[in-house]
């Protein structure tokens, strides 16, 4: 016995003995290209001399030939983006991948493991000084992306600007050569809202395959957003939609050399689902689910395509009206179904908290109907919120962790597809969005990568001396969100529990910490004053209300320079020239406060004018006007689609209303008996009245032109105080002036909350 098992433990010890071979990158090697290399090899290689150079100071020839030799060069028979690395007994290194992506992703995983260069943002990176790059003749390394799509959408414009960045953190789709590359692409029906596209060429006499609205009319869509849907039970329709899609793929394959794998069939961008006999009584079989007959409709289609193209995925979404899971009910193969939870700042039947994990108590309801999707499907995609929208303002608050919880949620649920809304416009920022992307690009690749080591290796390498400070704040911002209960997307930032004053006088001294460890080197301030965005933003907002005192102008300072970087950092020409047009009216917000009347004077107010009012939609516009003492208005008027779906518009009473959207009641009200006849701006006295987070301050009774300031105003821990709400308001044109000759509309351009109480 006692031989057997020496026999077996020398065995093993023989095995281990090592009789690889070292080589070392130097310059007689030769980055070598096939001759007839494509654009995604050539890019490639062009890469990896870039990199070595920078890292090791070799400066290596890209050729057609050579020994020792890198070979850079697509293996078809590897999947699109799967990548693999290897070294042969004479020396030589393969990197090498599927096409077009893998041969390219290839380069970035050598360069990260074996150089230990790291892409840490678009204008970021870290590039170590190798004095050698060397490797085994037994180095094997072969791999893909867990996640077959990647996409996180930070906005057109930034994605083409930042093409190069997107290929390095292995997003789905890059720029090579001037071209958006991805194999894994969508067709010509866009990724989302594809209704217009499908019934672009419908007959114009044929309405009935428009949706019939509830005031029993069919109104032919204009774009994406609508007005209104198909109608899903019209065989016909079902018949076009499904000639339409096989013709747009043949199309499609004849203009891409890679055939698109993904096709979008998903409803416009509106609830305005068709209300036709046949339409009811379909939903009705489904308890009055909507969601049942999208499935009866997109299985339909998806049939009728497979027959031509079986291996074409019809992409659907669960959104809005479609949202809720419907039991027992199994799409066939060759479907794509989306999950679009909203975050709770929509009024939908999820509400999910989007900022937080899957896991947290208000995402119950969000995570249950995942998994039961997950049942009537062999595909499915998450379409992530990763932002908070409609915010009045943006305030400090992270969702890092979140991120990554959710990523590996879906992976256990071999959920492989996700889209996530990342826009890094101004109005939509959010603490530590580089580190957001740095984090989801690696959990994309690998969820099974541990998320702490990550984060502290993105620290340490994106704030050097500050990292320890940084890390403190990020782990402190974590803890304190956790302190507010409530849903963040349906609860104003400054109502949140935890930005209180212990909040911005310890984040005060944590990052001032932060800029005297890194004083004397631009880079890293420039990082930290990114983080001092959220902060100074929400200290102008309402800081003084929680008892801060600030230097006001010091602060503004602060806040436009930050804001500069990061619009420089992230927008092409024409973003930058929008974001900057946006962000001086909020700053001029700050700076400048416009006189108010004396019955304000020593009263405590809360005063919405310029950036602070809201556009929600596109009958409604924020104009500059030289009647105001503010400058601008938001203007109510008498457009053409107006008068079309209502020619007395502006024939309706003149009522102001402040309206509560979860007890559905008007709460005060008043009515402009004697309209002022100079088209002058006049202040109006709603009301006075208790507030909640979910008002609304209503201008007209079409509701175009609404508001929902008093969300801003209202304080959790003064849930009973009572505001005075006035507006500022000109009426002007023939339906309110007599004598007037220009068209009629209702310009806002103020509103006052007076606080009624003394605290």
């Amino acid at each position: 016995m006692k031989n057997i098992l020496f026999g077996v433990l020398a065995g093993l010890f023989f095995c281990t003995v090592s009789t690889a071979a070292e080589f070392v990158l130097n310059s007689k090697y030769a980055i070598v290209i096939p001759q007839n290399a494509s654009d995604s090899e050539k890019f490639a290689a062009r890469q990896l001399q870039k990199y070595l150079n920078q890292t090791a100071g070799t400066k290596l020839e890209i050729s057609t030939s050579g020994s020792p030799a890198i070979f850079v060069r697509q293996d078809k028979k590897l999947a699109a983006e799967r990548w693999k690395i290897f070294a042969d007994s004479r020396g030589d290194l393969h990197i090498t991948g599927g096409y077009p992506t893998g041969v390219l992703y290839a380069v970035y995983e050598f360069l990260e493991t074996q150089a230990g260069i790291r892409f840490l943002a678009p204008d970021a990176e870290y590039i170590p000084k190798n004095k050698k790059i060397s490797f085994s003749s037994e180095l094997k390394i072969e791999n893909e992306p867990f996640f077959r799509r990647r996409e996180v959408y930070l906005i057109s414009a930034v994605m083409r600007r930042h093409g190069e960045y997107l290929g390095k953190m292995r997003f789905s789709g890059t720029w090579i050569a001037g071209k958006h590359v991805d194999p894994y692409r969508f067709g010509s029906t866009g990724t989302t809202h594809s209704y217009h596209i499908l019934a672009r060429d419908f007959p114009k006499d044929k309405m009935e395959y428009f949706s019939l609205n509830q005031s029993g009319k069919r109104v032919r869509f204009r774009n994406g957003l609508g007005p209104g849907q198909l109608c899903l039970t019209h065989p016909e329709v079902r018949k076009l939609v499904a000639e339409k899609m096989i013709k747009l793929i043949e199309a499609d394959r004849k203009r891409w050399d890679i055939p698109p794998l993904f096709y979008a069939l998903c409803k416009n961008d509106n609830s305005e689902d068709c209300v036709c006999p046949n339409c009811l009584a379909a939903v009705k079989k489904y308890g009055g689910n909507h969601a049942g007959l999208n499935l009866e409709f997109v299985s339909d289609i998806a049939r009728k395509v497979g027959k031509v193209y079986p291996d074409v995925l019809i992409r659907t979404s669960a959104y809005t009206t479609d949202e809720i899971p419907v039991k027992n009910f199994k799409l066939p193969p060759n479907v794509l179904l989306g999950i679009a939870q909203l975050g709770s700042e929509f009024k939908t039947a999820v509400r999910r908290d989007s900022l937080r994990k899957l896991s947290h108590p208000n995402n119950e309801k969000a995570l249950m109907m995942l998994k039961e999707w997950r049942k009537s499907c062999s595909h499915m995609m998450s379409w992530d919120y990763w932002v908070l929208f409609r915010q009045q303002f943006s305030a400090p608050m992270t969702n890092v962790s979140a991120i990554a919880h959710n990523l590996k949620t879906y992976a256990s649920m071999n959920l492989r597809q996700i889209f996530a809304e990342s826009e890094t416009a101004p109005a939509n920022l959010i603490s530590f969005l580089d580190l957001r992307h740095y984090t989801a690009s690696k959990l994309l690749i690998d969820p099974r990568q541990d998320t702490r080591k990550i984060i502290a290796e993105f620290m340490r390498l994106y704030y050097g001396p500050a990292a320890a400070e940084m890390t403190a704040f990020l782990n402190y911002l974590e803890r304190r969100m956790a302190e507010e209960t409530n849903r963040l997307g349906s609860t104003p930032p400054n109502a949140w529990k935890y930005l209180d004053k212990k909040f911005f006088d310890d984040v005060e001294k944590m990052l001032s910490t932060a800029e005297k460890a890194a004083a004397g080197n631009k880079l890293y301030l420039d990082r930290i004053g990114q983080e001092r965005i959220l902060v100074d933003n929400a200290l102008l907002c309402f800081g003084e209300r929680k008892g801060i005192r600030i230097d006001k102008k010091q602060v503004i300072c602060r806040l436009q320079k930050n804001m500069d970087r990061h619009i420089e950092r992230f927008g092409d020409a024409k973003l930058q020239k929008k974001w900057k047009k946006e962000t001086a009216e909020l700053i001029s917000y700050y700076a400048f406060q416009p006189p108010l009347p004396k019955q304000f004077d020593n009263k405590k107010i809360f005063d919405f004018h310029g950036p602070k009012l809201q556009v929600f939609n596109t009958v409604i516009r924020k104009i500059a006007d030289k009647d105001s003492v503010t400058g601008s208005a938001i203007c109510l008027s008498d457009l053409s689609a107006i008068k079309k779906s209502n020619p007395k518009f502006h024939q309706q009473p003149v009522r102001f209303s402040l309206f509560d959207r979860v007890t559905q009641k008007t709460l005060i009200s008043h009515r402009v008996k004697n309209i002022p006849q100079d088209e002058k701006y006049h202040w109006y006295r709603i009301g006075t009245s208790v507030l909640s987070r979910d008002n609304r301050i209503i201008l007209h009774g079409s509701w175009w032109l609404t508001q929902s300031v008093g969300s801003t105003v209202f304080d959790p821990l003064e849930p009973n105080a009572k505001y005075e709400i006035w507006v500022s308001v000109k009426l002007t044109g023939k339906d309110y002036v007599k004598t007037s000759k220009t068209q009629s509309a209702i310009w806002l351009d103020r509103i006052v909350f007076v606080e009624t109480i003394q605290r």
